[in-house]
Parts: C-alpha cells; structure tokens; sequence
C-alpha cells in the first residue's frame, strides 16, 4: 500500500500506528522507511498510548522489520524481493 499526502498530514503517524496495531497481533511488519523517518521509540510511545503491556513492547518492536532503501534500483528490488523477506524475519 502506498500512502501518499502533503507534508505534515500525518502519514508518518498512519503507518507507525498501522505497524504497532499489526505488530500487537503477533504479527510481523516489514515497514520501508524511505524518508529515513522511522524511530523505534515513537513505536514504544504508541505502544503505551494503545494500552499494550510495558513488558510486551520490546516484543512488539522486534516484530517489526525496518528496510531503508537509499536508492530507487534499491527499493525496485526490495519491492520485488518483499516475499522472501517477511518470510525470514
């Protein structure tokens, strides 16, 4: 999915709350950070804020997989490659 919008419209926010819902449903996430804009400690601040369990968040965290490409060819394959990645982590 991609998320798209003018700055400062929360898109950021969306997908770190997306990831901390997915997450706390034992799940895993591969989150593609682009603008070099993830912070795991946001992650822990919503964990906290949607009532999950202080002992259940460094849990929570590791579940999620932060890829950052740095280069267009880079994300193209990272994207064609998205399979094998969630299947290993």
């Amino acid at each position: 999915t991609e998320v798209v919008g003018r700055a400062g419209a929360g898109k950021t926010q969306f997908c770190l709350t997306m990831a901390v819902i997915v997450a706390a449903a034992d799940r895993g996430v591969v989150y593609i950070d682009t603008e070099n804009k993830f912070n795991p400690e946001r992650i822990i601040e919503i964990g906290r804020a949607r009532g999950i369990d202080h002992n259940k968040l460094k849990e929570l965290a590791a579940r999620i997989t932060v890829l950052r490409p740095t280069k267009s060819e880079e994300l193209l394959k990272l994207l064609i490659e998205i399979e094998t990645v969630m299947i290993t982590k």
